[in-house]
């Protein structure tokens, strides 16, 4: 992956893509993005939408899973052969912008006034913009009421609950259901589950001067708790939880219907409604103090970002306009993205009757939490910060099999990070 970065800075840049216009004028734009059934379906819409308001550009779709999305694009950059538009996530956007390989879209006229500033600005780095926000989340808890009433467990007040009582809460649900079901996922396969109990212990999973924002002694509780809660049968064992990682959505424990609460971004809601065919419930994260406004702020869905040597910026940013700022879009996209950055479309959505009970769920839950969660948006992981949540997994599992201790487990994380920051 890496390797094929690095090339992209002496190989890729000097070459061309393969978008092009026609003797008739017409312009064809590469775009690629990674997800399921329903995103490919709710996108390919979009572009078709776009297409008949914009005759004379065409959208070459090319989409993808996000297990091997990154390596493939790595690999058309350095030949040279990037897309023209390509959804980015935060763990490698400002890889891709650092290794020169995305558009400045500064001057490019993509209107951004529906737009809140604090959203707005997470595509920014160096004064530039890189990216332009697809959707806002936030990290919450996707509970399965179904199997809270099969154990004859209360749903928690998410309020006020804190670590160890969602820590008894999984338990008590592990207990009285079967042996294939569990209370909870185990956390620490996503990074954004280390990320949310390092902002609430006063560190940062990356600082805004592109470092590390925590140290080995703050990583180690982490990875004990999680520990526990495997030991205890709270969460799955070792051998369930290695086979999890890398799962699409719909494979997931939460979407099968064997966990009874999953850590997920606020949007992913619908499609696991859809995937488990059960109406799943948002609650707010655990918190140290019980004071849930500690827990949570906003993340973004991703940014649409282009190739620095797309040869039609302008075509560029009439497609970007369209997916953020035109309400036919909105009405296909709902919140499958995350809910609409811009805050017209989405008081729009609300208002035409046509969001679905998850869609709602999500805007609803994001609107209440609007005034903390945007106080203020975490970092954008540093340059060689792409690789970190692999990293992060490997050592989850290494500490649930029992082959590291948390605290050898947390410095060697650090260690590997910071090399691969360097």
């Amino acid at each position: 992956m890496m390797t094929a970065l690095a090339m992209a800075t002496s190989v890729g840049l000097s070459g061309c893509g393969a978008s092009g216009a026609g003797g008739d004028g017409k312009v064809t734009l590469r775009f690629a993005w990674w997800g399921g059934d329903l995103r490919n379906k709710m996108t390919t819409e979009v572009i078709a939408a776009f297409e008949q308001a914009n005759p004379n550009i065409k959208i070459a779709p090319e989409p993808g899973s996000f297990e091997g999305y990154f390596d493939k694009l790595a690999t058309q950059v350095a030949s040279g052969n990037a897309p023209d538009v390509i959804q980015m996530p935060d763990g490698y956007f400002n890889e891709y912008v650092g290794r020169g390989a995305l558009l400045d879209l500064t001057k490019l006229p993509i209107d951004h006034t529906d737009i809140d500033d604090a959203v707005w600005n997470t595509g920014v780095v160096g004064g530039k913009i890189y990216g332009v926000p697809n959707g806002v989340n936030t990290h919450v808890v996707i509970a399965n009421p179904d199997l809270f009433k099969k154990a004859g467990v209360p749903l928690p007040d998410d309020k006020t609950w804190t670590w160890e009582d969602y820590q008894k809460t999984a338990q008590a649900l592990s207990d009285k259901l079967p042996d294939n079901e569990y209370g909870s996922s185990a956390f620490g396969l996503d990074q954004n589950g280390l990320a949310v109990w390092l902002r609430q212990h006063g560190k940062q999973l990356f600082t805004f001067d592109r470092k590390l924002g925590f140290q080995a002694a703050d990583a180690a509780p982490f990875f004990e708790l999680l520990k526990k809660m495997s030991d205890s049968g709270a969460v799955p064992k070792a051998e369930e939880v290695s086979e999890q990682v890398g799962v699409t959505l719909e494979q997931s424990g939460t979407a099968t219907g064997h966990y009874a609460m999953g850590w997920w971004a606020s949007n992913q809601v619908a499609n696991l409604n859809t995937a488990s065919g059960k109406e799943l419930k948002i609650l707010r994260l655990p918190t140290v103090d019980g004071i849930a406004a500690n827990a949570k702020f906003a993340i973004g869905g991703g940014w649409y970002t282009a190739s620095a040597k797309t040869k039609y910026p302008d075509a560029v940013a009439k497609f970007m306009n369209f997916v953020i700022n035109d309400r036919r879009a909105g009405e296909i996209l709902l919140t499958e993205r995350g809910a609409p950055a811009n805050t017209k479309i989405r008081k729009a959505l609300q208002d035409s009757g046509k969001l679905t009970p998850a869609d709602s769920q999500s805007i609803d839950f994001l609107n209440a939490l609007s005034e903390v969660a945007m106080n203020p948006p975490p970092a954008v992981p540093p340059v060689g910060a792409g690789g970190f949540q692999d990293i992060l997994r490997r050592y989850t599992v290494e500490v649930l099999f029992g082959r590291e201790a948390p605290a050898s487990a947390a410095q060697k994380l650090i260690d590997e990070a910071n090399a691969s920051i360097k």
